[in-house]
């Protein structure tokens, strides 16, 4: 589980950093940032509490993998946005599917045996930021270089990882 968490933060760290970048790049204002990002944090709490319902009548390990496959797919879709309206609803949907997140967590722990559970929280975030040590400055360079299509290639190349 680590090792897959570690890949998602390879994509992560190429891109996230220049999300707000992309969606003025994508032809988007300030204010678009605020909202997209606003819009997105509403979408990603909706579903917390009925996706828990959802994870316990279906299974978490069924749960997780179907969504996290759905997420894979949706990050290929980022790298081919034409307009930040576009990126605004692909991010909703995206944010909205993150709903067995808490699942996710509660595998981890029970995983762990009652003692170390604070220790392997700690390793697992430890490991999971490598990525983001050096990924960002490779992420800006792609942009530098090839402007908004250093952020699509970052994109893809997330997906892949994911």
């Amino acid at each position: 589980m680590i090792l897959s968490w570690l890949f998602f933060g390879i994509g992560n760290a190429l891109v996230r950093p220049y999300f707000s970048l992309y969606i003025k790049m994508l032809g988007g204002g300030d204010i678009h940032i605020g909202l997209i990002n606003s819009i997105g944090s509403i979408f990603s709490i909706i579903l917390l509490i009925p996706g828990g319902y959802i994870t316990d009548i279906y299974g978490r390990r069924k749960t997780i993998v179907t969504f996290t496959w759905i997420i894979v797919v949706l990050t290929f879709f980022y790298a081919f946005v034409p307009s930040w309206e576009y990126l605004l609803i692909l991010y909703s949907i995206d944010s909205l599917l993150h709903f067995y997140v808490p699942a996710l967590d509660a595998i981890m722990m029970d995983s762990l045996p009652p003692k170390a559970r604070a220790r392997g929280t700690a390793i697992t975030g430890v490991i999971t930021n490598i990525p983001w040590f050096f990924l960002p400055a490779i992420g800006g360079y792609l942009i530098d270089i090839y402007g908004v299509a250093g952020i699509r290639i970052s994109y893809i190349f997330s997906g892949f990882t994911g």
